[in-house]
């Protein structure tokens, strides 16, 4: 280490001369190395290394002579000042405002233009930290905007270099976008939507009718005026007022047409409703419209294996779903109605209707109704089949009753259709008399076969038995009684009955 008071060469002895020749020497090859800079003269672009350090840093003295700047060590190391934006520590000569400077000690900036554009600290990578209106990209093989980021708005493209959405991808080829979990859990990769009012920072409330996420998807066509249009869509919205730590929503299924963009054409509602081709789920669990003349559902089964046809299924249970009950006898097991709208409202028009009458182990017994409206409004039953009873020997038991309305004096009329089964419940062939009785019949009676007595009449299986007509003063009671003699014993029986009439029927 070396350091000289001095750079003069004064007038003196030769050996004064030749000493301080020698320290200006060592100072200059050792760079005036020391533990500080020279205490002596100093000079502009004056070199000092500094021996506190290790490896010691080599620094220069500006050109006006006030201060030193590190420059680089002695093992070959850059040790610059940090510099700023406006002057960087390390770039081309011809530039002192494009290059590389330190923020901090930990702290790296490159900068453009007198522009921070990358900013690197021990914890981040920033790019475009001032947020100037600087795009970002990177390149792939063969793909120039393979990651690009749009610095007006900062919305990211994918093959894109002009994003028109947060993330816009393009593809000439295939587009894709796979999620993928693979964990020990049940879980699987999901995709969410999040939507409230307010700010990302002081979120509020959605409210009834605010959209919380849509899946959108858009075709380009060349007739008309080119361009996108929106071909199909599922939507989510809310669907009433949150509660608690609840929200209803509703799902809505959109699709185009040859003559309009997506259309809703099937709806979800909060109560689990289900609307096909109408705007609401309505008060059913799944409800139809069409304006088209063709407002039916069809099911088709395609299959080579068996010969059985397309099905509709209709069960019933008490309890929940998730914990079913047993029914009881008169429990509708299941319901199909039509309605015809009229006078400002939706009017029953008929169906058809199952109704049990007795469960026995894993029997149930049902029979089927088909029902109409009469002018008063009132469901009638027409024709009900599949009816069982239980008979006593030489004992009357009834099967069903005719009631008239009490300002009807024209009376009921019904057809009615006995079959006698066994204890298999197959029809039987039977040995001997079966009888039909009216009882307490409060008005005439015909008969497509011949009078029935007050002792009943001997049927077949499958005789169409009797015209019925009851006077509104009092309800007929139609009642069977097999006979002792009958081989083998008669046990129970399933009828058919036919109403004429718009008077009520009581099975």
């Amino acid at each position: 280490m070396s350091q000289a008071t001095d750079y003069v060469i004064a007038n003196d002895t030769h050996a004064n001369v030749r000493a301080d020749i020698n320290a200006v020497l060592a100072a200059s090859v050792s760079m005036n190395s020391g533990s500080s800079g020279p205490s002596g003269t100093t000079y502009g672009h004056m070199l000092w290394a500094d021996t506190t350090t290790t490896p010691s840093i080599v620094s220069i003295r500006d050109a006006s002579n006030a201060t030193w700047y590190q420059l680089f060590t002695d093992t070959g190391l850059f040790r610059s000042e940090n510099g700023a934006a406006a002057s960087v520590a390390y770039g081309p000569a011809s530039d002192i405002d494009t290059g590389w400077h330190f923020a901090t000690a930990v702290t790296i900036a490159g900068v453009t233009a007198g522009v921070e554009r990358v900013h690197m600290s021990a914890t981040e990578t920033v790019f475009n930290e001032t947020g100037v209106d600087t795009d970002f990209r990177v390149e792939a093989s063969g793909v120039a905007n393979a990651l690009f980021v749009q610095g007006s708005d900062g919305y990211v493209g994918i093959n894109n270099s002009a994003p028109a959405n947060i993330l816009d991808i393009q593809s000439d080829g295939a587009a894709v976008v796979q999620l993928q979990r693979s964990s020990t859990d049940a879980t699987g990769a999901s995709y969410h939507f999040r939507k409230s009012r307010g700010t990302a920072a002081s979120p509020s409330a959605v409210s009834s009718g605010d959209f919380i996420g849509i899946i959108r998807s858009y075709a380009y066509h060349t007739t008309g005026t080119p361009g996108w249009t929106n071909a199909a869509a599922i939507t989510m919205a809310a669907d009433g007022a949150p509660s608690g730590d609840y929200v209803p929503a509703r799902m809505t299924f959109e699709t185009g047409s040859t003559s309009a963009a997506a259309t809703e054409r099937m709806r979800i509602d909060s109560s689990g409703y289900i609307g096909i081709g109408k705007t609401n789920g309505g008060s059913a669990l799944v409800e139809i419209a069409t304006t088209a003349n063709s407002g039916f559902v069809q099911l088709n089964e395609y299959h080579a294996a068996d010969a059985f046809g397309a099905a509709f299924g209709l069960y019933k249970s008490r309890g929940t779903v998730s914990s079913p009950s047993n029914i009881s006898a008169g429990d509708i097991v299941g319901l199909i109605q039509a309605n015809g709208y009229y006078n400002s409202g939706w009017r029953g028009a008929g169906g058809l209707s199952f109704v049990s009458t007795a469960v026995s182990g894993s029997i149930v017994q049902a029979y089927a109704s088909i029902y109409t409206y009469n002018t008063a409004g009132s469901a009638v039953q027409r024709y009900v089949t599949g009816e069982y009873v239980t008979l006593t020997n030489s004992s009357a038991t009834t099967l069903f009753t005719m009631t008239c309305a009490s300002n009807t004096s024209a009376g009921c009329i019904l057809n009615y259709f006995v079959e006698v089964l066994d204890a298999s419940n197959d029809v039987q062939s039977i040995s001997g008399s079966c009888y039909i009785a009216i009882v307490n019949k409060g008005g005439s009676v015909t008969t497509n076969v011949s009078v029935i007595g007050t002792v009943g009449k001997a049927v077949s299986t499958g005789t169409l038995l009797a015209a019925v007509t009851a006077s509104s003063a009092s309800p007929s009671v139609i009642a069977m009684t097999p006979i002792s003699s009958l081989t083998p014993t008669l046990l129970r029986c399933i009828y058919s009955v036919e109403n004429l009439s718009n008077q009520a029927l009581t099975i």
